[in-house]
């Protein structure tokens, strides 16, 4: 049966490629955009400049989708241009069978659960939570995917048969990354859960910053995750690999949410502090 509807996800594929293959620059864009890692570099900071609540949402949406093992379909932001937003989903969808990342019928069985999440997640947003609770879920949702994988290779089932036949079918062997792997994005999401949870631990609520110190915050923490995104990650060993995607991303939710804007905080006080240092001088 999956070897059916494996056939048909090739040739449907094999059909898109043919018949949009001047397209190529527009799906790649479009499967960048809508990777979960970008809703956490890209997305992530611009929502939670205009709402704090928009940006939590934005980091609970990707890391349970992703941690379902999907591609992000739905970002729980209100007043949207929903029909622009809706070609955009297409063309992700579109992009993903195009580029032979995923079969039709996983790329509809993402888009479903992922506005599954999205919806329920945009009702309530869990915020306020204590550290415990990130640390007891981060550690729940890496063990529980353990048991998982561990449970299934002993019925002898092959959760990584994609990248198998990726690095035996690939024309290019650098195409096939680490980072594509189930784990990485097992440790990624489950890095920015614990991330967002120490965020909350060091500055509950977040700091209360005008909206110009709130721009100057927003490309301050840009360049601080370019930056964090940029630092080599060696592959070998496999663990080293992990623990720094792990760390690299709980340190995103960090970056954004309390490092940086605390620093900008402590900027806004340097005239008030002048102008009381020059005041006693005066006296």
């Amino acid at each position: 049966m999956m070897e059916r509807i494996h056939t048909v996800g090739i040739w449907m594929a094999e059909s898109l490629q043919r018949e949009t293959g001047s397209l190529e620059g527009l799906w790649l864009f479009a499967t960048h955009a809508g990777n979960p890692k970008a809703a956490f570099l890209l997305l992530f900071p611009l929502a939670d400049f205009f709402s704090r609540r928009a940006g939590v949402a934005v980091l609970w949406v990707g890391a349970l989708a992703d941690w379902l093992n999907l591609t992000l379909k739905c970002w729980p932001l209100t007043r949207a241009p929903y029909l622009l937003y809706a070609a955009f989903l297409l063309a992700v969808c579109l992009s993903r069978v195009f580029l032979l990342a995923h079969f039709p019928h996983q790329v509809l069985s993402g888009a479903l659960v992922g506005l599954l999440v999205g919806s329920l997640l945009n009702r309530r947003v869990p915020e306020g939570r204590r550290l415990f609770f990130f640390v007891s879920l981060s550690a729940a949702l890496m063990g529980g995917a353990l048991m998982l994988y561990a449970g299934l290779q002993q019925m002898g089932v092959d959760l990584s048969w994609s990248l198998s036949l990726a690095h035996k079918w690939c024309q290019r062997a650098d195409w096939v990354r680490p980072d594509m792997s189930s784990f990485t994005s097992l440790t990624r999401d489950c890095g920015t859960l614990l991330g967002l949870g120490l965020a909350e631990y060091w500055k509950p609520g977040g700091w209360s910053l005008p909206r110009t110190w709130r721009a100057l915050s927003l490309a301050l923490s840009s360049a601080g995750l370019y930056l964090v995104h940029r630092l080599p990650t060696p592959v070998r060993p496999p663990a080293l690999f992990y623990s720094l995607v792990f760390v690299k991303f709980a340190l995103v939710p960090q970056i954004v949410m309390a490092l940086v804007p605390g620093l900008v905080h402590l900027v806004t006080l340097v005239p008030g502090l002048v102008h009381l240092v020059m005041r006693r001088k005066r006296d």
